[in-house]
């Protein structure tokens, strides 16, 4: 006697694959975003950052229910592939398409020791300049810091692909927090500065150390100075 098997699937019903996730870059890290796919359990997330194509042995990133997921402390000298699947009360599903590769941006560190200043209260002003162009200013931003007992401060940096930048760096006299008259100044009253540039081609290092002993007071606090 030979039974009909109507309607089934010897292998279970498909399950089918989700599209690729997106990815946003960020500062030593990539958002990777999808989907919510109907009745899924769990979703899946592989990873790979060293070129080779993403499948179910590469390395898993995420496991969970959420449909987005953080991935932190990444190298900006890397580019990170994602493949995603889900799993259902029929089973998982297949891989999604890969995504394209994605260099997460860099925090930058820049290591600053002001001569003469130790456990003071230090000043920082970044500038985002036009390609190229010093002489034209982006944006402006201003904060502070304290140095250590050796005159040592951090100043972190958060690039992104395509700009320059520069830095220049003050003992924030009246403590204000930004660069204003009275203050002391890198450089001769005018602001010195050192100069970055951040591309797809020539990504600078994600560490720089400077040594200040070069100062004098800072004569006027509008930008039109520098």
């Amino acid at each position: 006697m030979v039974t009909a098997l109507v309607g089934c699937s010897l292998f279970g019903p498909d399950v089918v694959a989700p599209d690729p996730p997106t990815v946003t870059v960020g500062n030593e890290q990539l958002t990777i975003a999808w989907t919510a796919a109907p009745e899924a359990l769990e979703y899946l997330l592989y990873s790979s950052d060293d070129g080779t194509v993403v499948t179910t042995a590469s390395a898993e990133a995420y496991r969970g229910t959420a449909t987005s997921f953080d991935h932190t402390g990444l190298e900006s000298s890397k580019s990170y592939s994602y493949a995603l699947r889900y799993q259902t009360a029929d089973g998982w599903s297949d891989l999604s398409v890969e995504t394209d590769g994605n260099r997460p941006d860099p925090v930058l560190r820049v290591n600053v020791t002001f001569v003469g200043y130790p456990s003071d209260d230090v000043g920082y002003r970044l500038l985002r300049l036009a390609d190229g162009d010093t002489s034209n200013v982006l944006e402006r931003t201003d904060g502070s810091t304290t140095t250590n007992g050796t005159g040592l401060a951090q100043i972190q940096m958060l690039p992104t692909r395509g700009s320059w930048y520069g830095i220049s760096v003050f003992k924030d006299v009246d403590a204000s927090g930004t660069l204003s008259t009275g203050d002391t100044v890198w450089g001769a009253g005018s602001g010195s500065y050192s100069y970055f540039s951040y591309d797809q081609t020539k990504p600078i290092g994600d560490s720089v150390t400077i040594t200040i002993d070069d100062w004098d007071t800072y004569g006027g606090a509008t930008i039109s100075t520098f």
